[in-house]
């Protein structure tokens, strides 16, 4: 019999009783409790000391706030009411959240307690629901005794209790909810045009982690007094700390007699609360069901009001036809009364968008759920409440694409909109043309459901495709999954409905990239003729089904048909347990169940009885220190590799990192004056050259090499610069600078540091000071220093840098110098070993370990001619050419730069190239990439400086032109001198000519010089086209393009040049190349050796038998160049490392012979082999092709540290690090001054150098003292720790510090501006500020006249203070909250410290203090879509841009007279920003056609475009007033057809216009909009990263993110930061307002300005 019962009928007498209001904690006045203000709305409590911390997920706190709004919050007060779903990005335990109003009634009650009873009873409760000893020593008690709801509503009240109990080790909640508690779950509402959310509960780290009671959110939540998770009704009991960081909120052991579960409610006693209020219940046979009222639909437990136009929010992730889209925007609007739906997802690219019109279905599974019920039929809410999941699959015949969708409709949230997620994967057939229009006729499908929770349906349906007449034909597949009521029964009524779809819509918009589907759906039962199975009844646990016409009954799932004699057949529950045909765990048991089994995993496994797996902790797997451990889902541990790092978490690997190279000149151009040289001051011909090394990520890079070539000298031996100081590496930071040296000879610095030759005085090396901060502190060199620092030592110099005339020229020890000529070097016989002192190296860009006999400096160089190392590449070869190599470590998104320093050699160059009018001085740095790096763009960066002289002599010849160098140059040429090793004279056509530059005429109308025009891309250069003999925007290296734009180019064996010397770089069909061995080598293409032929077997070496007959020592040694063998055995020396013949070691300075014992068998080396060869590239790459004496010929012999037989080497037992590559992680290889190498930890860790563990950084480096502490030197550590302050009576570990003893006891505990005093509220003193300070009684500060250094954002619906040092502990708080309104653009007014900002819903223009009290409105009419927002404080007048009327406007201040300035050709703007003293305004447009940057005057007169290309979405603006800079956020746009992709960045550039546009940042996986600069640092908002982020604006390093409490809820906006000062004396024009009131002042960018009437005012004439 079926029993229909309300919920609200007389079957509520079957609860057991709960709780009662003497059951919980004591509270009120009589117990000692604080109270809130209940005379204010939104309120809070004071900060609450604990005297034991609570232990609250993996933090600690110390303090608490207690909050109106039915929370317990940590770190910061929280007492206004945020309208948002859970969680916060906040911690805190959460009651029942709701806007609570006491003004009307009720009280919020708290303490703090330690009281014996209360903690007893605490301490039973706990003890008995875990089984596990807990003595609690501090209660937190937080009551809501009948406490109204918003505005002032009282007839329904709310009670309930938060209970927290720490002791030293552990913290447990408590949450109780008196029976008849909870009797309202919502209020009526700040905002009338967004309903409250529901009640929400739960325990929330703030960090991610949450955990929210049953029901949370849902209009079920009100039931809370009536279940328990605790056996006991209304009683909720969770231990929240400490816990692992993956570790979840612990809940008390499950047991099967909690009889307030309803989950395992079997009737309406207990099951009808799980129905809706606007619901009721009703008993089954087999349980029970819950079904909506009359005006309300939806399947009983989730029920919404007929009639209601209802939302369907989302995300859409995909790839189709091998386009990838991830998480865009799905909305839905319902318009429930005639079943329209309106489905749009956002930002389809558009390589698939008129294809995805294709996907016809994706609005029906939305049109299914919201249909019109005809005839009693139920649509898919009625069925599933909205939470089921939907697969379609659409197979198109014809083309054979397929595409599956699968949607999750997740029911809906606190606010009644249905969540969902969804992804489509597949092929779909292209539209011809793209922009025909797609043309779906209506059409009806039959959804059946085949057994409980699951329904179908099949349909063949075609669409047509324009005009064109074609038909595009395809089959889908739909297939729903819910969970619906199983004691309901069959109804063959209900078991088949036809859905119907009329006035279908479909359409791509490409310029918004959205696809929309529009439908109008209907769903009406078949009738009797239509379904066979109309009036057929087929029992229990069965369902009809018709096939070809004929009905017949099927067994559902779970069971089987049985005959039970006597013609009598039914359907019997299967028992898969027994029968084996379950899929439960081998570490499972099976328990059998009417239709269906479940799985239970064992004791000692944890999952869901499908997946069970051993139950470890994390603390028990030994993850490596690459990897992290992770709980999945059924809380399983596993490593996992951590990010940097890839691999299967045991073995991890690190994912190489990008780097970055580019190079800068300072200066670009130098001019001097060559008529008289004596005369340049030499702090105005100084060539600096710069070079920025960025680490892009994931991870920290260590020992970073970079190759640095400079041009020392000329082809003649002369200097051309001199290096005035060392090369360093400057590593830039918030605490300031970090200097470190370049590896460099110390011969190529200037005189003051290097002795000077026949000199008996001079000044040694090693006499300056390591220290010495000329040299190493300060990057901004001072030659006024250096020379008083010389004449201090007796060192002569002249002022201009150069010995005078009659001064000889110092002779430098220039042996080292390096040249490019050659790759390696030729063999080396034992006789050209004897001249040590020339080096043999000379045109391998690199020099051998020499010892000098003078300086006693050994001097070390890198040869980079091997593999990756090689710079073939390079432009800068010969012997005025030296090199060096800087050493870096980079964290991830750090950048470092090179510095080189010299000085222009002015009198050779006056001297010696008399006539030129221009010098180039290039230089050049190569990355040398290992495995741990991957090159961004080219490896390779250069840079130049122009030298110019003031008077340059040209001689003309008759008739023709002039002399430059070896050649001649036309009357309408310059000559160039560019030192580049080679020293090559160059005559360049002046701009506005072409030619050669030996021959010059003039360019033609349409002809274009880049030197002149200045329209090259940032990433281009303007460069000489031989073809055409004119000047051409050419892509830089690494980029492609027309010059005009450039974009970075793939990365292949072009771009990187990292082939083996012995291998060519070649393309296939598709156009990719790679790196492939030559002819007669093999190997990978990066490293290639010989190749073994047929003639090897008898000749090793590979060469001819005529060759090697010519091989006759006594002459054809000479022939090559070669010295005579000598009689002794002497070592072979090259790359700097020397080895010996087998049977000898090198000892240092010679081969001793050796004992064969314990010598590693040589690879592939056999007795009298031959192994002949003529130069080293015969040879292994470590090895080198030598005479041997004995057999009078040449043979490969392995270098030192190596073993093999010379074609082949291998790494021996005795080599060091340099080439084991074997030091651990955080060390580095490092030579000692003996010259070996050993590994040693990196600076802030220490070990073996093998492993290396991370070392205590002192506080003196850090400053991580905590409050009331100082950091002083401890002995016993043997470094600075942090000490609380004894003296003044404070204790703790020096993180956290207490006060020991009370300022009666102890005065000096005060600060010295405070003063004790007594304290009402605990009857004691207490420390007390005094009058101009602040703080907290134990540190004062002056209060300032402004509150300085923080930023405010725009949050939605909030304004949020940003301070610049936020962070968990202190992070950003909401100062103006909102629920109506969502503020975008937002400035400060300086002058009367007010914000400014939009508001898009509302449609209006708001203002506040700046600490958000006294909001008014500023102007509300007349808006369309108002975003950014800039102001004119001088001359008081307020600037917006309005994206739905497309307008610019201005209003003032005092009479909100306003008008529009700009309104033609705007699309989309977004932000706006001024420069008052120049008289301008900026302003960005997302045209999606052509977004942009403009600017014009700030009367809207003389507009321009500023920036329109590789610009994606333009943001926010601000303007740098010091540098002159205009900087801006893009969010960034995809790869399209007509534009190339543009990642997400910052940029700047000069605010006159000029090519001098630069990134400061680009971001990844990132949509930057908000916008603030500082004077070193820049910030922004992003809508995908929802915190403050901050960068420095010259490295771009990232700085630790900014947060705050809102983080989470909604898109940030606007950012601006509070200025410490107004500007004064910007010279405005109108600062003196002599306009009338109805009329604007504006200045209009030329010095004056204008006065412009209000719109509205039609008497008004401008003047």
């Amino acid at each position: 019999m079926v029993l229909k019962s309300l919920l609200v009928g007389l079957f509520l007498f079957g609860f057991t009783r709960g709780i009662s209001n003497s059951d919980i904690f004591p509270y009120g006045a009589p117990a000692g409790d604080n109270q809130l203000n209940s005379n204010a709305e939104d309120s809070s409590s004071q900060e609450i000391d604990l005297g034991v911390e609570a232990k609250f997920f993996n933090r600690r706190y110390r303090t608490v706030f207690v909050n109106e709004n039915g929370l317990l919050s940590f770190l910061a007060e929280i007492p206004s009411y945020f309208n948002v779903q859970f969680p916060l990005d906040y911690p805190l335990i959460a009651g029942l959240y709701s806007d609570v109003d006491c003004r009307e009634s009720g009280s919020v009650w708290f303490r703090i307690t330690s009281d014996s009873t209360l903690l007893g009873r605490a301490q039973s409760r706990i003890e008995s629901q875990f089984q596990a000893s807990f003595q609690p020593e501090e209660l937190i008690i937080a009551t809501w005794d009948r406490v109204g709801y918003y505005e002032r509503a009282s007839w329904k009240k709310n009670t309930f209790q938060i209970v927290v109990a720490s002791n030293e080790m552990d913290t447990y909640v408590l949450m109780l909810y008196p029976e008849g508690g909870i009797q309202w779950i919502k209020a009526e509402g700040k905002n009338k045009n967004m309903p409250d959310a529901r009640g929400q509960a739960g325990i929330i780290s703030g960090e991610g982690r949450h955990h929210l009671l049953r029901a949370s959110g849902t209009d079920q939540i009100r039931h809370l007094d009536k279940w328990s998770n605790a056996n006991e009704a209304g009683v909720w009991l969770y231990k929240v700390g400490p816990l692992d960081e993956s570790e979840p909120i612990k809940e008390p052991p499950m047991t099967t007699n909690n009889q307030f579960n309803p989950e395992t409610a079997q009737s309406c006693s207990m099951g009808s609360t799980m129905c809706h209020s606007q619901g009721s219940c009703i008993d089954h046979t087999r349980g029970f069901c819950c079904q909506c009222g009359e005006n309300w639909f939806g399947n009983g437990r989730t029920c919404l009001p007929k009639g209601l136009a209802q939302r369907v929010n989302g995300r859409m992730s995909g790839n189709v036809n091998s386009i990838t889209f991830q998480d865009e925007d799905l909305h839905c609007y319902v318009v429930t009364d005639d079943g329209r739906t309106y489905t749009a997802i956002s930002r389809v690219p558009s390589r698939i968008g008129p294809e995805m019109r294709g996907l016809t279905i994706m609005g029906g599974p939305i049109g299914w759920l919201f249909a019109q019920p005809m005839q009693g039929a139920q649509n898919g809410f009625d069925i599933t409440g909205g939470i089921f999941n939907y697969t379609g699959t659409v197979t198109f015949p014809d083309t054979r694409h397929s595409v599956t969708i699968n949607l999750r409709f997740l029911g809906l949230d606190a606010f009644d909109y249905l969540k969902v997620e969804g992804s489509v994967d597949g092929t779909l057939p292209p539209i011809n043309p793209p922009t025909a229009e797609i043309q779906l006729e209506d059409y009806s499908e039959e959804f059946s459901k085949i057994q409980p929770g699951v329904i179908i349906a099949n349909a063949q349906r075609s669409f047509k495709i324009g005009d064109t007449g074609n038909l595009v034909n395809f089959e889908v597949q739909h297939r729903i999954d819910y969970d619906g009521c199983k004691a309901e029964p069959n109804d063959p009524q209900t078991r088949t409905s036809r859905f119907k779809s009329s006035r279908n819509y479909i359409v791509y918009d490409g310029a918004e990239e959205v696809v929309r589907y529009a439908m109008t759906s209907q769903m009406v039962p078949l009738g009797s003729d239509e379904d066979p199975c109309r009036g057929i009844s087929c029992g229990v646990d069965s369902y009809c089904t018709s096939s070809e016409g004929e009905a017949r009954c099927v067994c559902n799932a779970g069971f089987q048909e049985y005959d039970y004699g006597d013609g009598n057949k039914g359907c019997r529950d299967v028992d898969e347990c027994a029968a084996g045909s379950n899929n439960c765990s081998p570490d499972a048991d099976c328990y059998n169940q009417q239709g269906s089994f479940q799985c239970a995993c064992r004791a000692g496994y944890i999952g869901n009885g499908v997946n069970c797996v051993e139950d470890v902790s994390c603390n028990q797997l030994d993850c490596n220190d690459n990897s992290e451990c992770v709980v999945d889902r059924y809380g399983q541990p596993s490593c996992q590799c951590i990010s940097g790092f890839t691999g299967d978490g045991e073995v991890c690997k690190i994912v190489p990192s990008e780097i970055r190279i580019s190079g800068f000149a300072q200066p670009e151009e130098l001019l001097f004056d060559n008529a008289n040289p004596d005369e340049n001051d030499p702090r105005n011909i100084e060539v600096n050259h710069f070079y920025q090394v960025s680490n892009l990520g994931p991870h920290t890079v260590g020992g970073l090499e970079v190759e640095v070539k400079w041009p020392l000298k000329d082809s003649q031996d002369q200097p051309i610069t001199v290096l005035s100081v060392k090369p360093q590496v400057k590593y830039s930071g918030p605490m300031g600078d970090y200097l470190d040296d370049c590896h460099i000879d110390p011969s190529y610095l200037s005189a003051s540091r290097v002795k000077r030759q026949g000199e008996e005085d001079f000044l040694e090396i090693q006499d300056l000071p390591k220290s010495d901060t000329m040299y190493s502190e300060d990057v901004d060199y001072d030659m006024e220093t250096e020379m008083e620092y010389m004449e201090q030592n007796g060192i002569k110099f002249p002022e201009y840098g150069f010995p005078l005339e009659s001064e000889p020229l110092p002779e430098y020890d220039y042996s080292n110098f390096e040249s490019y000529n050659t790759v390696r070097p030729p063999p080396v016989t034992p006789e050209s070993q004897q001249v040590t002192e020339t080096p043999s190296d000379v045109g391998a860009g690199v020099s051998e370990t020499t010892q000098s006999k003078d300086s006693g400096v050994e001097n070390e160089a890198k040869d980079p001619g091997n593999g990756e190392d090689e710079t073939p590449m390079s432009k800068l070869k010969g012997p005025g050419m030296i090199s060096f190599t800087c050493k870096m470590n980079l964290a991830q998104q750090e950048s470092a730069t090179i510095t080189v320093r010299s000085v222009l050699a002015v009198n050779n160059l006056v001297e010696q190239y008399k006539g030129i009018a221009q010098f180039q001085i290039p230089s050049e740095a190569v990355v040398i990439k290992d495995e741990t790096i991957r090159i961004v763009g080219s490896k390779i960066a250069s840079t130049e400086t122009n030298v110019l002289p003031r008077d340059p002599t040209i001689s003309l010849a008759p008739g023709q032109g002039f002399e430059c160098g070896t050649i001649q140059c036309n009357r309408y040429a310059d000559c160039f001198y560019l030192f580049n090793g080679r020293d090559e004279p160059e005559c360049q056509c002046l701009p506005g000519f072409k030619g050669n530059g030996q021959e010059c005429e003039q360019l033609e109308p349409t002809e274009v010089d880049c030197r002149q025009a200045q329209n090259c891309h940032a990433d281009a250069m303007c460069a000489f086209d031989g073809q055409h003999g004119t000047f051409q925007c050419k892509c830089k290296s690494g980029f492609e393009g027309d010059g005009l734009s450039c974009y970075l180019k793939e990365e292949t064996c072009l771009t990187l040049d990292n082939c083996s010397p012995y291998a060519d770089c070649l393309g296939d069909y598709s156009g990719r190349f790679s790196c492939e061995c030559q002819q007669g080598y093999r190997g990978d293409g990066f490293s290639c050796y010989p190749e073994p032929s047929a003639t090897s077997q008898n000749n090793p070496s590979g060469v001819s038998k005529e060759r090697n007959s010519s091989l006759n020592p006594s002459q054809n040694q000479l022939d090559r160049g070669q010295a005579q063998s000598p009689q002794e055995v002497v070592p072979n020396c090259y790359r700097g490392s020397c080895a010996c013949p087998p049977g000898y070691t090198y000892d240092g300075d010679r081969c001793l012979e050796k004992s064969t014992e314990n010598v590693p068998k040589e690879v592939g080396f056999e007795e009298n082999s031959p192994d002949l060869c003529s130069s080293n590239e015969e040879c292994d790459a470590n090895a080198s092709c030598q005479y041997n004496e004995g057999e009078t010929r040449y043979q490969c012999v392995c270098n030192q540290f190596y073993f093999g037989n010379g074609f082949s080497c291998q790494i021996g037992p005795d080599a060091d690090c340099n080439i084991k590559k074997d030091c651990g992680y955080q060390a580095q290889c490092v030579r000692n001054q003996d010259g070996d190498y050993s590994c040693e930890c990196d600076k802030g860790f220490k070990g073996d150098g093998y492993f290396c563990k991370k070392d205590v950084i002192g506080c003196n480096i850090i400053n991580n003292c905590g409050k009331y502490a100082d950091c002083l030197f401890d002995f016993d550590e043997g470094g600075y720790r942090c000490k609380c302050d004894q003296n003044r009576g404070f204790e703790g570990d020096g993180y956290v510090c207490k006060s020991t003893q009370s300022c009666q006891e102890n005065p000096s505990i005060c600060d010295v501006n405070a003063m004790c005093v007594p304290d009402e509220r605990s009857g004691g003193v207490k420390c007390q500020c005094r009058e101009f300070y602040e703080g907290d009684g134990f540190i004062c500060q002056a209060i300032p006249a402004q509150d300085q250094g923080y930023m405010i954002a725009s949050q939605g619906l909030a304004l949020m203070k940003i301070p610049f040092s936020a962070k968990l502990t202190n992070p950003g708080v909401p100062i103006m909250f909102k629920t109506s309104q969502t503020a975008t653009g937002l400035q400060v007014d300086c002058q009367e410290e007010k914000i400014y900002w939009t508001d898009t819903t509302g449609r209006a223009i708001f203002s506040s203090n700046y600490d958000g009290s006294q909001t008014e409105p500023f102007l509300n009419a007349a808006m369309g879509f108002p975003e950014g927002i800039a102001l004119d404080v001088d001359a008081r007048n307020v600037y917006w841009v309005d994206s739905g009327k497309r307008t610019i406007e201005v209003a003032r201040m005092d009479s909100k007279a306003r008008a529009v300035i700009v309104e033609d050709n705007m699309w989309n703007p977004r932000g706006i920003t001024l420069f008052a003293p120049m008289g301008r305004m900026f302003w960005s447009d997302w045209d999606v056609r052509k977004p942009r940057i403009e600017s014009a005057n700030l009367d809207g007169s003389d507009r321009i475009v500023l920036v329109d290309n590789m610009i994606g979405m333009p943001n926010s603006l601000a303007v740098d007033s010091v540098r002159y800079q205009l900087c801006w956020t893009d969010g960034g746009s995809p790869l399209r057809f007509d534009r190339a992709e543009v990642p997400p960045k910052i940029e700047c550039m000069d605010m006159y216009g000029s090519s001098n546009r630069r990134p400061v940042i680009v971001l990844k996986d990132s949509f930057p909009y908000g916008l603030a600069l500082t004077n070193d640092y820049v910030y922004w908002t992003d809508w995908k990263n929802p915190q403050i982020h901050g960068a420095h604006r010259e490295s771009g390093e990232r700085i630790p993110s900014l947060p705050h409490v809102l983080g989470m809820m909604g898109r940030p906006f606007g950012l601006v930061v509070v200025p410490q000062t107004c500007p004064t004396g910007n010279n405005n024009p109108c600062s003196e307002n002599s306009c009338q009131y109805n009329q604007i002042c504006l200045p209009d960018g030329r010095g004056g300005s204008k006065c412009q009437c209000d719109d509205n005012d039609p008497n008004c004439t401008s003047s």
